[in-house]
């Protein structure tokens, strides 16, 4: 209620609407008072008015003076009007004293002639008033001109010549709300009921991908790279996620070693038959591979078997160029062994050979400075290590120039704040990138594709029986180092059973792409070979059911999942190719063109948002998303996987 400068709202008169009023030929009993336009109130009395209602009537002289005392009686009604009886004001006597009566009586009694006022009431019909007003039961009102204001609606009376309104009116707000609450109900069950997969799109990935496009292009070489733009990528990741209010949003803090080539490596044949060889055709540099600058020349020796044992170096090893045989897919050593044990031997370098360049790198699962390789380490072709070994006492010399630092960085984990805690469903990929390109097929496409599904489960505000965990691995191009430290954190505090299936994605948009689920059989420890397998057939079931080709992929070690298959974490997912060559006959299954890379920009500075296929993406980031929501689903993830 609105208040006035000469009215305290707290205790006043409220208005009331009177239809009809018995006529009347007589004045009241109460002796007529001359009503003042100004009313001076005892300081003593609370203000008891409010706004006057008007009621507009032709018939005011036949208004009897016991009907108006009865009205005031019964309605506790305050009536003014004109010895004439052509005007009436009434109003709602809400406290009215006999004490404050009297004197509003008694002061009437000193006052002048009103002047005219106007009123409305709710039949509409009009009526003047006179200069001399008359206050009804001793009751004085006195002049307060509100125009046109309506009746205030708190009013008891008005509320009880509305009642029957107010109870419709009442029932229909009752009706809107309850039905807004089971519209919001019904769409949030129809939200929930949407399936993932028809939620998941390449398009939204798309609008990721720019993001980490961007943040390539401004980092300082246009990379996202631990020491480049992987901060700002994880940073990225992190407000999508912790917006949605779904997950628990951490961030693991490991150290790692950064391998970086200052200046591009050098090898020539010295003696006998000169020849200078060509880089990233006969050679190429190796992750870790030395420490500093080095400019020598020195004898060219060639190790027994594959270097895996300290017997397979002689005493010529020390001081010599080192040449060793790539160790052979399942060996029992991996190239960084070969390379630790030349250098334990006294090599002053390593080369090691293979039919073509290697892609592999050495990798350091458990690492510390001591482990790493000090001395140069180079790549050569099998022709390369022929033409070197061909002669008497043949000497080579080798110039490189790189630097190992000691870093720190982070990977990125969201754990769905509901779900059994006791058996978690991981998704996860990497999502740093090599120092040398932006990384958007590799691995952009992947972990944008687990941040979308991970958006998507939090859209559906879903309880699964398992817990849902995301992880955005840092540092896996440096040796899968970021998944490695979260398995060794988790088996050091005997926690690692409560991650019942690991699922990977790793390059989800190749340009060239073929379609490839890992092989479970192909799980390096036993008690992850029949979980994976069952994780397999899920994928194959949706490829199949979609009728998109795909092939099976060996679980050699080359993506996060290998840390989890190695400690029996049943594992597997999803991939589109790296540098592998498509063959004529791949080509006839998959489509695509023959004798080239699945990915030509894998590990360059081409790898840019250029290089992703949204058809490929689609087909995988649906496939994941239909698999992904399947195992959260069920009821007993560790019965399922058995």
């Amino acid at each position: 209620m609105s208040s006035s400068s000469s009215l305290t709202p707290a205790s006043s008169l409220a208005p009331v609407t009177v239809s009809s009023l018995p006529s009347t030929t007589a004045a009241p009993s109460a002796a007529p008072v001359n009503t003042p336009s100004t009313l001076k109130q005892s300081s003593e009395a609370t203000p008891l008015l409010a706004s006057p209602v008007h009621t507009h009537t032709n018939n005011m002289q036949s208004r009897s003076t016991e009907s108006v005392h009865h009205l005031l009686e019964e309605d506790a009604l305050a009536v003014s009007y004109s010895d004439d009886g052509e005007e009436i004001e009434v109003y709602q006597q809400q406290s009215f004293s006999t004490e404050d009566r009297d004197h509003q009586h008694s002061d009437a009694k000193k006052g002048k002639a009103s002047h005219a006022k106007h009123a409305r009431f709710a039949d509409e019909v009009e009526v003047s008033v006179g200069d001399d007003d008359l206050v009804a039961n001793g009751a004085f009102l006195p002049p307060y001109n509100l125009g046109d204001k309506p009746t205030p609606c708190c009013h008891p009376g008005w509320l009880q010549r509305h009642r029957d309104s107010l109870i419709v009116l009442s029932c229909v707000c009752a009706f809107i709300i309850v039905g807004a609450f089971l519209l919001l109900g019904i769409a949030s069950l129809e939200t929930s009921s949407v399936k993932l997969q028809d939620m998941v799109s390449a398009e939204n990935i798309m609008v990721h991908l720019q993001k980490l496009q961007d943040i390539a292009m401004d980092s300082p070489n246009q990379s996202r790279s631990v020491l480049n733009g992987y901060n700002a990528s994880a940073q990225y990741v992190i407000d999508q996620l912790t917006a949605t209010h779904f997950y628990d949003v951490t961030q693991q803090y490991f150290q790692v070693p950064v391998y970086t080539e200052l200046a591009r490596p050098f090898l020539r044949k010295v003696s006998p038959d000169p020849i200078d060889f060509v880089l990233d055709v006969d050679y190429a540099g190796l992750r870790y591979g030395g420490n500093g600058v080095y400019d020598f020349t020195a004898p060219v020796t060639l190790a027994d078997n594959e270097g895996c044992d300290m017997s397979d170096f002689s005493n010529a090893t020390a001081g010599s160029i080192a040449l060793v045989a790539l160790a052979t897919s399942g060996s029992k050593c991996e190239l960084t062994d070969q390379a630790l044990n030349a250098q334990k031997a006294g090599a002053k370098a390593v080369l090691v050979y293979s039919k073509v360049l290697t892609g592999r790198r050495a990798r350091y699962y458990q690492w510390t400075p001591e482990t790493l390789i000090q001395i140069p380490t180079l790549t050569v072709t099998s022709t390369v290590a022929q033409v070197l070994m061909d002669g008497v006492a043949p000497t080579a010399t080798v110039q490189i120039n790189t630097e190992i630092l000691i870093v720190p960085t982070f990977n990125v984990i969201a754990k769905a704040k509901k779900g059994d805690p006791s058996s978690i469903l991981m998704v996860g990929g990497h999502l740093d990138s090599v120092p040398a390109g932006p990384g958007l097929n590799d691995n952009g496409s992947g972990s944008q594709t687990v941040l979308e599904l991970a958006l998507r489960f939090a859209a559906q505000k879903r309880k699964y029986h398992s817990q849902l965990a995301f992880a955005f691995w840092g540092a896996e191009e440096l040796g899968l180092l970021g998944s490695y430290a979260f398995v060794n954190d988790l088996k050091a505090r005997n926690q690692l059973q409560t991650i019942k299936a690991y699922l990977n994605f790793d390059m989800a948009a190749s340009p060239n792409y073929i379609v490839q689920v890992f092989d479970g059989a192909s799980a390096d420890n036993d008690l992850a070979v029949h979980g994976s397998t069952i994780l397999q057939m899920q994928f194959q079931s949706v490829l199949n059911h979609s009728s998109i080709p795909y092939a099976l992929k060996p679980m050699t070690g080359g993506s996060d999942y290998y840390p989890f298959s190695l400690n029996g974490v049943p594992s597997n997912g999803l991939a589109a190719g790296a540098g592998e060559v498509k063959t004529a006959e791949d080509r006839s299954l998959f489509g695509g063109l023959a004798n080239a890379p699945l990915d030509p920009c894998y590990h360059q500075a081409c790898d840019t948002i250029d290089n992703i296929n949204q058809e490929c993406l689609q087909y995988i980031s649906q496939t994941a998303a239909t698999v992904v929501e399947k195992l959260a689903s069920t009821k007993n993830l560790t019965a399922f996987l058995s």
